[in-house]
């Protein structure tokens, strides 16, 4: 009963990350900078075991598939999702799926693809953040 009892805890960690993809999936034109901040804050402060190298390696996943800005491919991004799923095992499973519908809805063009790298970029930010405040 007490493993039940902790699973369920784990999911309800990041309630946040479910809430954003929620919009990412829905409403994609809410997905603006003053969204972006305010839920990587959120899923910062949340995801307590989720570390800053966990997230530097997904950032480099998605920096490597938008690289060429000039000639963007297509192909890269949608590439990149069997590698961000692959972290699941490390990363927490709400914030993997966020990144899975995040890249879904790019490739689709229904969200600008810097919102993706800007997304990324606070999340590391505020999760080093709250890494320092709690040490």
């Amino acid at each position: 009963m007490e493993k039940h009892h902790r699973k369920a805890q784990k999911d309800d960690e990041i309630k946040s990350a479910r809430d954003f993809k929620d919009i990412v999936e829905n409403k994609p034109e809410e997905v603006k900078e003053e969204t972006i901040v305010k839920y990587a804050q959120k899923i910062a402060k949340e995801a307590r075991k989720v570390s800053y190298s966990q997230l530097r390696q997904v950032y480099g996943i998605i920096k490597n598939a938008l690289a060429n800005k000039e000639n963007f491919d297509r192909k890269k991004l949608i590439l990149a999702k069997p590698k961000i799923a692959y972290r699941k095992r490390n990363l927490h499973k709400d914030i993997v799926d966020l990144y899975l519908s995040f890249i879904d809805r790019v490739y689709a063009k229904n969200i600008n693809d810097k919102y993706l790298v800007e997304f990324t970029e606070a999340l590391i930010a505020y999760r080093k953040y709250y890494e320092k405040e709690r040490s």
